[in-house]
């Protein structure tokens, strides 16, 4: 669900969102039937059981309250679909003296598919190996175990508040706030600083 709205156009009151059913030939776990058998408000009323919606409220939130418009998109879908190591041949296959796969569908290390770093990334494993080029291959920012950057992406997602200043549930527990303080003097203190978010 990106930031809202989506449009120049949309309301206060609506909101813009898409989902990605994968594993498509397989009946859904509220409506008993494959996705691409469904209508729109059928694919509503699944995901708003896989969001924990009550059972009594979605069949009234599906009609009432949202619009939903089935699109087969295998293309894009296909980057997400679930993959086990050997589906995808390696860069240079085995034994390869002048044959390589580049691009999103070819198997390299550490990488999220869908990225222009992923088409990158394996064109130039292919080149150095086949040119002997003794240079390394840039390593995927780890950024999602970062703690500066999950913090500064709290800041942003937060709409720029501090951490006093967001409905947390924890908020005005003093255990919280006494851990705030006595995170202040170490590095994790530091980080909360540099990211705003104190």
């Amino acid at each position: 669900m990106p930031r809202q709205p989506l449009f120049k156009e949309q309301n206060n009151q609506q909101s813009v969102a898409w989902a990605y059913a994968l594993l498509s030939n397989k009946p859904g776990n509220y409506i008993k039937k494959p996705v691409e058998k469904c209508t729109g408000q059928e694919i509503t009323q699944e995901l708003l059981y896989h969001l924990g919606v009550p059972d009594k409220d979605i069949d009234r939130i599906s009609k009432d309250s949202a619009h939903t418009i089935p699109v087969f998109m295998p293309f894009i879908t296909s980057y997400y679909m679930l993959r086990k190591p050997g589906d995808r041949p390696l860069v240079i296959p085995n034994g390869s003296k002048n044959l390589a796969f580049i691009g999103n569908f070819a198997e390299t290390k550490s990488e999220a598919a869908f990225t222009t770093e992923y088409s990158v990334r394996t064109a130039m494993e292919a080149v150095y190996e086949f040119l002997n080029i003794e240079r390394g291959i840039p390593e995927v920012h780890a950024s999602a175990f970062d703690m500066r950057v999950l913090a500064r992406a709290m800041y942003y997602l937060s709409d720029k508040k501090k951490l006093n200043e967001m409905d947390l549930p924890v908020k005005d527990n003093q255990m919280f706030k006494a851990g705030l303080q006595n995170f202040a003097p170490t590095y994790i203190g530091e980080i909360l600083r540099e990211s705003n978010l104190v």
